[in-house]
């Protein structure tokens, strides 16, 4: 016959129970938390993707002054920056692909319009599953780009 004595401690199957239930909870709640960050973190990339086109129509455009009918404006493919050395092929953050020239058969570009005295730079960046462009296909201007302007792709 076993004595019990008042002293002895221990954990019961319900006890036990109700961690393991506690810890899974924090755990989900930490995974759909990281995952929220981890899509962010994409959105937040494609967008630099966009600054980066940006800023090497900048270095285009100082370099080379394109100009059109007397005022300095232009239209800048994606291809063209790449194949003119101002921009390396930029990461897609959803695909982790590189973006090469034929992969962007629709054409993403950086638009320089002389408006108000200032040059103004109007980005349009399409990739295989995001957009960043307003929705008539024109660029967004790069002081509004945003994650919160990206959209889904939709294949015509």
């Amino acid at each position: 016959m076993k004595l019990i004595h008042k002293d002895e401690r221990g954990l019961t199957l319900i006890e036990v129970l109700a961690v393991l239930v506690i810890l899974g909870i924090v755990a989900a709640v930490a995974f759909l938390l990281t995952s929220k960050v981890i899509q962010q973190s994409k959105g937040q990339a494609f967008v630099a993707n966009a600054i980066a086109m940006k800023e090497s129509a900048t270095l285009h455009k100082r370099s080379n002054e394109v100009i059109l009918d007397g005022k300095v404006e232009g239209k800048l493919m994606y291809q063209e920056l790449i194949e003119e050395g101002y921009l390396e092929p930029l990461m897609d953050p959803y695909t982790n692909k590189e973006w090469t020239t034929t992969e962007d058969a629709d054409g993403s570009f950086v638009e320089i319009r002389f408006e108000d005295n200032r040059l103004n730079y109007y980005v349009c960046l399409k990739s295989d599953t995001k957009v960043l462009c307003q929705e008539d296909g024109v660029g967004i201007l790069s002081s509004e780009l945003a994650v919160d302007k990206i959209k889904n792709r939709v294949i015509k």
